[in-house]
């Protein structure tokens, strides 16, 4: 049942049932109740909130003192450069996103928790979903138990800042996964933990991933897959299986990180071109600190702390011009 904003509702109550007696059965109806009248207050906008724990999305108008239960029921009212704001409470939904320059904020990164039916064994269980958006703004939330905590195919130009990810991608998938054509979107102030990878990128280019804590999760903390031209700076991967990875991956900068605790710090490979990799810190991994495999050819190492690996500080294997300078 759907009402329209501004006009007033009147309506009763009756109940129904059934019992048997022996083989026959017989209908019940109980008195109708006292008559309810309800008036839905207009509210247009721009900041739309919600409350799972005292919203009403029947007799909400998305207004701050009258707020929907569900983000779903905001999106249906939102419009081009408004704001959705979340309270604090968990929402067990998916946000799918259709909309260009959509603003997703919440009350904080601890207290507002997306967490969708169902598990990070779930495939295609997404916490945010976007397909060919751009301009959108994704801050102070969390994200659990997916299969992709934020999935963003296509889009442009967006921010996710301030968002903690966790538990998502039992086998596979990642914390924030970008594919097929994302540019020029910044990451950053994200703490990513114990998803399989912690952000994934795959054919996505002059990307910014700036600040973000990358920690415990089973595959890489950063992994670029055939995408290149991206920024990653002053971020920190640790206890990851590798904390930075690249993939076919050429152009990028790698700068002012931290990689450590993990297996391998920081690795080039299968024809990963022309990166930089300067003034990182890149340290007690029990492996490899920086390793360039496999036709990773012209890239340029420079002015890195690497100390205290276990197997080796740098290692190259069938690479070549890859200059190397303290």
């Amino acid at each position: 049942l759907s009402t329209t904003q501004g006009l007033s509702y009147l309506y009763r109550v009756v109940a129904y049932d059934t019992h048997l007696n022996g083989s026959i059965e017989f209908s019940n109806r109980s008195w109708y109740g006292d008559t309810v009248y309800q008036t839905t207050t207009y509210y247009g906008g721009p900041i739309w909130y919600v409350s799972n724990d005292t919203g009403n999305d029947f007799y909400g108008n998305g207004s701050e003192t009258n707020p929907y239960k569900q983000i779903g029921k905001a999106m249906q009212r939102y419009k081009g450069g408004e704001t959705i704001y979340l309270y604090a409470g968990t929402y067990s939904e998916t946000i799918s996103i259709d909309t260009n320059n959509v603003c997703l904020i919440g009350a904080d990164s601890t207290n507002v928790i997306i967490d969708p039916p169902g598990d990070s064994a779930t495939n295609s269980l997404y916490g945010i979903y976007a397909d060919s958006q751009w301009s959108l703004v994704i801050r102070n939330l969390r994200i659990t138990n997916c299969s992709q905590g934020i999935y963003f195919y296509n889009v442009d130009t967006s921010t996710i800042d301030n968002v903690t990810i966790d538990w998502c991608g039992k086998t596979s998938g990642a914390g924030i996964y970008l594919t097929d054509g994302c540019e020029s979107n910044t990451i950053k102030n994200v703490y990513s933990y114990k998803n399989y990878h912690g952000i994934y990128a795959r054919l996505s280019y002059q990307n910014v991933l700036q600040n973000n804590i990358l920690k415990n999760n089973s595959g890489y903390g950063i992994y670029l897959n055939t995408s290149g031209t991206n920024v990653l700076t002053t971020n920190t991967a640790e206890t990851n299986n590798t904390g930075i990875y690249l993939v076919t991956s050429s152009g990028n900068t790698i700068t002012n990180n931290v990689s450590r605790y993990n297996s391998a710090g920081i690795s080039l490979n299968t024809s990963s071109n022309n990166n930089i990799i300067s003034n990182d810190t890149i340290q007690n991994n029990s492996s490899t600190g920086i390793s360039i495999n496999t036709t990773s050819n012209n890239n340029t190492i420079s002015s890195n702390l690497v100390q205290n690996n276990t197997t080796s500080g740098i290692s190259i294997t069938s690479a070549n011009t890859n200059t190397i300078s303290s």
